[in-house]
């Protein structure tokens, strides 16, 4: 989409950040979702982590002021 920009990515899997920045060509990479949500103003973070840390990813990004937060399903491992 021309009206969005992909300005940051996070992986703690150092390869994969790798990959993921270069195919979109994202310059500011991050290893860790505190880092990042200190240093970037999101408008749309899109949590798309393993299920068992969405719960955690979450909980880390409501602390920051962003518009919209998407999760891939389920939130969580259980109720």
């Amino acid at each position: 989409m021309k009206e969005c920009e992909l300005v940051a990515c996070c992986d703690t899997d150092k390869e994969q950040l790798k990959k993921f920045a270069s195919r979109w060509r994202i310059k500011k990479k991050y290893t860790d979702i505190s880092s990042m949500l200190n240093e970037i103003v999101l408008d749309i973070l899109i949590i798309a982590s393993p299920t068992s840390e969405h719960h955690k990813n979450i909980l880390e990004a409501i602390k920051y002021p962003i518009k919209s937060i998407f999760c891939e399903k389920p939130l969580s491992i259980n109720s």
